[in-house]
């Protein structure tokens, strides 16, 4: 990765513990004073149930940064856009979110398997299935999905497979390429919408 003031990455935190941290640029320092400052405020035997969670993330996007991009950098930045397109940050019609959606299931994993022409039924086999259901709850609006029928939730298994049947062979870092393409289009890329 490229240094911090070229790309835009940073690591933040959702500290349970309430206080303003400011993060070092070596994880474990973090993770140490995290623990500190939670044992500081909770003396006493602590339950082991509180994590932190981290999270590396581009918190700066500008039209600059895009030249030298390395490919980690885009595959972070795609999914963390695709984060902002399943909470219904990101605006996409149903038809684009299907599209971004298999081009995300591409990317993680990979091609398809689609049953064969011989299969007696046609429809996809349990395993793809699941993976096409997880696809869905990942990369899919969650909006789009709400008061879907088990035959719509179906059907929509059944449109994301063929669309993702088409990316057969397409690489990662192709996928990526694309969806950053597609999502660059949007002119307020890059900022932070939030709900008022």
């Amino acid at each position: 990765m490229r240094k911090p003031q070229l790309m835009g990455f940073a690591l933040f935190t959702d500290d349970p513990s309430g206080k303003d941290l400011q993060p070092s640029a070596k994880i474990c320092d973090v993770i140490s004073k995290w623990e500190q400052t939670l044992k500081e405020m909770h003396p006493g035997k602590n339950e082991g149930g509180r994590i932190v969670r981290l999270t590396y993330k581009s918190r700066l996007c500008f039209r600059s940064q895009v030249k030298g991009e390395t490919e980690r950098e885009r595959l972070l930045l795609a999914y963390q856009v695709n984060d902002e397109v399943q909470q219904g940050h990101f605006p996409v019609n149903k038809e684009l979110a299907l599209e971004v959606a298999a081009l995300m299931a591409q990317v993680e994993h990979g091609d398809l398997d689609r049953p064969s022409a011989s299969s007696p039924t046609g429809s996809p086999q349990p395993k793809s299935q699941l993976i096409l259901l997880q696809a869905l709850e990942r990369f899919y609006p969650k909006r789009y999905k709400l008061d879907c029928s088990s035959e719509q939730l179906r059907d929509l298994m059944e449109r994301l497979a063929t669309k993702w049947s088409v990316l057969r062979g397409c690489t990662a870092s192709e996928c990526v390429r694309i969806y950053l393409t597609v999502a660059r289009k949007w002119p307020l890329f890059g900022a932070k919408l939030f709900n008022a």
